[in-house]
């Protein structure tokens, strides 16, 4: 039998050896913890612009509809039903700010009832429902008012001709952000939405642009008011080289992928308008931001500890105007990709297009005699969304931002960055811009 002295030396000896094992394992963990973090901010610096994948253009493309399908946006609740009936059980309701998806050659019967196709939210099975023409005309979400055609304006005549035109700089893609914010309903079923967009990073205390619609539900929603805003998480571009030209972006359609959405911003300035039209309130779609924190889940992806001293910021451009046709810069983050596998991790991907400038718009009533709207023409089509808040770049500059699209064509608009600094300084909302 072990003596009282052996028993203790050998518990001591197991003790320690367990000790051992329990320390070289945190050590192993640790070491794979900080090769992981390395290996983040490996891809972090040493990113590169390339093709996406097959995979990243499915997950770009379930921002948009399958072929031979149109989208109905929807601004009041429309209801499925299982028959053509009113009488039939309710399937489900397409809810405001959602859209109805229909065949292009769905054709309404006697009645005006239109077969679809309904998920069933307990099976997942696709099931076939109907929906009445009359309530989808009451339900419809018109879309952005299209510019008055007596308000076009010549571009020759918004900006003195100057001596020396600015001289062309490249575009930090540091300035550049993807915007995922996350809302509540304030009833008893705590409904949530996340709306994604893009913009720009303004001024290097960290304020940032992007589209209203992206940090305000209930602008241009009826039905959506009820919803608050809880956060926005930014994801911004890592520090690399100038963005791809016009013409790399012609040879190559480039993505960047990013692995986190790095900090939390809070809204500090919606547009007001008391002297604006409705038409003029209904187009100035902008907002400003200002990041306040540190996304507290980026650390684990190798992210950022605490929010820099000084952000890099887009100049804006108002003394000098593209020509009628020319090429513009939009750099977005498509919608369909904001999100990870993960519904707490946040993946941006940003991609480039190239727009000509086709018209400029004044306003109605405070900008009747200012550039108001830029229009420009995608060179390709963009079905993803992401885009509203996206700066538009001219010689570098920011000229514009991106605040709607028509259904069904390239054409777009873009509230004009003189149009924005004209709001900010009406409603003494003063920010260190840099303005050229």
């Amino acid at each position: 039998m072990f003596s009282r002295a052996g028993i203790w030396i050998i518990g001591v000896l197991t003790f320690l050896l367990v000790w051992a094992g329990v320390v070289a394992g945190a050590l192993v963990i640790k070491e794979r913890l900080i090769k992981k973090a390395q290996q983040a901010t490996t891809i972090q610096k040493a990113f590169a612009f390339a093709e996406p994948t097959e995979a990243e253009l499915a997950m770009m493309m379930q921002g948009g509809i399958a072929e031979g399908m149109i989208a109905i946006p929807i601004n009041k609740a429309l209801s499925i039903f299982a028959c053509a009936n009113k009488k039939c059980a309710v399937l489900g309701k397409v809810m405001p700010g959602e859209d109805l998806v229909l065949k292009e050659d769905a054709v309404p019967d006697a009645n005006g009832w239109i077969p679809i196709e309904w998920e069933n939210v307990n099976s997942g099975k696709i099931i076939q429902g109907f929906v009445n023409v009359d309530d989808i005309a009451v339900s419809y979400q018109q879309p952005p008012m299209t510019p008055k055609a007596e308000q076009g304006l010549d571009p020759e005549t918004l900006v003195p001709q100057k001596d020396i035109p600015a001289a062309i700089i490249p575009i930090n893609p540091q300035t550049l952000v993807g915007i995922a914010c996350d809302f509540e309903s304030d009833d008893q079923f705590r409904d949530k939405k996340t709306t994604r967009g893009s913009g720009a990073i303004i001024t290097d205390d960290g304020y940032l642009i992007t589209a209203r619609s992206v940090v305000d539900l209930g602008y241009l929603n009826d039905g959506l008011d009820n919803f608050n805003l809880k956060s926005c998480y930014v994801g911004q571009l890592p520090e690399s080289n100038p963005l791809p030209s016009i013409q790399a972006i012609r040879k190559i359609n480039a993505f960047v992928r990013i692995p986190y959405m790095a900090y939390l911003a809070e809204v500090s300035y919606i547009p007001k308008g008391d002297d604006a039209s409705d038409y003029e309130n209904a187009w100035m779609d902008f907002a400003i931001l200002k990041i306040t924190d540190v996304n507290p889940d980026a650390k684990y992806f190798g992210g950022p500890t605490h929010i820099p001293e000084s952000f890099p910021a887009a100049p804006f451009l108002i003394s000098e105007l593209p020509k009628i046709g020319d090429e513009t810069l939009n750099f977005a983050f498509p919608s369909g990709t904001t999100l990870g596998n993960n519904a707490d991790i946040k993946t941006l991907f940003m991609q480039g297009l190239i727009s000509s400038v086709t018209g400029y718009w004044a306003g109605d009533k405070r900008y009747a005699d200012s550039l108001f709207l830029i229009e420009s023409h995608l060179d390709t089509e963009d079905t993803a969304g992401g885009r509203f808040g996206s700066p538009i770049f001219w010689k570098g500059y920011v000229v514009g931002v991106h605040t709607a699209k028509q259904q069904a064509s390239r054409q777009i608009y873009n509230v004009s960055a003189k149009a924005v600094l004209e709001n900010l300084f009406d409603n003494q909302f003063i920010i260190p811009i840099d303005v050229q």
